[in-house]
């Protein structure tokens, strides 16, 4: 064989063998790739299964949910949101929302969400279509794993049942209010007129039974009046408006309101604040009936010739309003009765008239619906406390 041969053989030998491994290499990456494959797809079915798993999660909500980009064009929103708003999700995909939702006040909380770059808003949305709507909105800020801006999301409460059910409960109150404020004038005066022209011929048990009637009817006309004016603060035509207002000035004005009391019971009310107005952002009329519940059953419970005393103060975070009668000696147990919802207690000092009186109960759920507390400190001088957030206000250190 010649030498030629013998290096063709050899020659053809190392292809056998470089086909032979590059074989056994296609296989290997084959099994590779194919172990890799199915471990991707794997991923890929438990992510679309996850994704149907979520998008059902969403669509099952009861609120309505949009999904918007930073700039506020619409990504996605849940069948909840087409239901309430009646809108197809493929008619608002890649829309700006405020195109898709022209109501003014969703444009002024997303202009208040771009230019103050703010994490959350909330706000109230009402909707006329054929029939009037209203929805609590909450918008959220979404980020990303670097802090970098990944969009909004948005999510709608459908409370038009709430404030149809509030609308007729005002309403039948108010009505209710007026049918027994007139026949119990009525009754009244004429009770009046009866004690005086029988008060010599009456013995002092029947006085005392009298009176007791009188007080009672009293009691009763201020309960329906309170009834009568806090149904129409909720009125749709008068609707409940924060606008910055002066303590001061609204504790002075409760302290008018109640000069009858204070001349009825030998009873003086004197209020003690710095100089400066001490603004605050709330419901005037709200505050004052707060106030003038307070001031009103402190009277009641105070001893006659007895100075009440009203210390409003300021700190970097709060408003302090302290009520203070040293003609005050209640148990902690009369106490605790006398903030509840409802109570009917005598007036262990004065000797009034036992009644319904809703002024303690009312005032903290106006004090709390302020951000603030109601609180009665345990201690041997009686006071009550309020303490209101400080919100800063253009104002705030001018004179009164």
């Amino acid at each position: 064989m010649t030498q030629i041969q013998t290096q063709n053989r050899a020659d053809t030998n190392n292809m056998e063998q470089r086909w032979e491994l590059s074989q056994k290499q296609m296989l290997l990456f084959s099994r590779d790739f194919a172990r890799i494959y199915r471990a991707e797809r794997a991923k890929r079915e438990l992510l679309e299964f996850l994704h149907d798993k979520l998008r059902a999660i969403v669509d099952s909500m009861s609120d309505g949910m949009v999904a918007t980009d930073e700039d506020f064009n619409v990504l996605d929103v849940n069948k909840t949101f087409e239901r309430m708003f009646q809108i197809k999700s493929d008619d608002m995909r890649g829309r700006a929302l405020k195109k898709v939702l022209p109501y003014p006040e969703l444009e002024r909380s997303i202009r208040n969400m771009r230019v103050q770059n703010k994490h959350f808003q909330s706000l109230e949305l009402y909707v006329n279509r054929d029939q009037d709507y209203y929805f609590e909105a909450n918008i959220s800020h979404v980020k990303g794993p670097r802090g970098e801006n990944r969009g909004y999301v948005f999510l709608f409460q459908d409370v038009t049942d709430k404030m149809r059910f509030d609308r007729i409960k005002s309403r039948f109150i108010t009505f209710a209010s007026h049918e027994i404020r007139t026949p119990l004038h009525g009754l009244l005066g004429f009770l009046n007129v009866i004690y005086d022209n029988l008060h010599d011929r009456l013995s002092d048990e029947e006085k005392k039974y009298f009176q007791f009637l009188l007080d009672s009817g009293e009691n009763l006309r201020t309960v329906v009046e309170e009834m009568l004016e806090m149904s129409t603060l909720q009125d749709e035509n008068s609707k409940l408006r924060r606008s910055h207002i002066s303590l001061k000035k609204l504790i002075h004005s409760a302290i008018e309101k109640v000069a009858l009391e204070q001349e009825a019971m030998s009873v003086k009310v004197e209020l003690h604040a710095p100089e400066q107005s001490m603004i605050f952002f709330g419901e005037p009329d709200l505050l004052v009936k707060a106030f003038e519940s307070i001031i009103k059953n402190i009277i009641i419970y105070t001893l006659p010739d007895s100075v009440v005393f009203i210390q409003l103060t300021e700190s970097e975070a709060l408003y302090k309003i302290e009520f203070i009668s040293p003609g005050i000696t209640l148990t902690a147990e009369e106490v605790d009765i006398m903030i509840s919802d409802f109570y009917q207690m005598e007036a262990q000092i004065t000797k009034v008239a036992d009644g319904i009186e809703l002024g303690f109960p009312l005032a903290k759920d106006i004090v709390q619906w302020h951000g603030g507390r109601l609180i009665i400190p345990d201690q041997e001088e009686f006071s009550i406390i309020i303490e209101l957030p400080r919100r800063q206000a253009k104002g705030e250190t001018e004179k009164s």
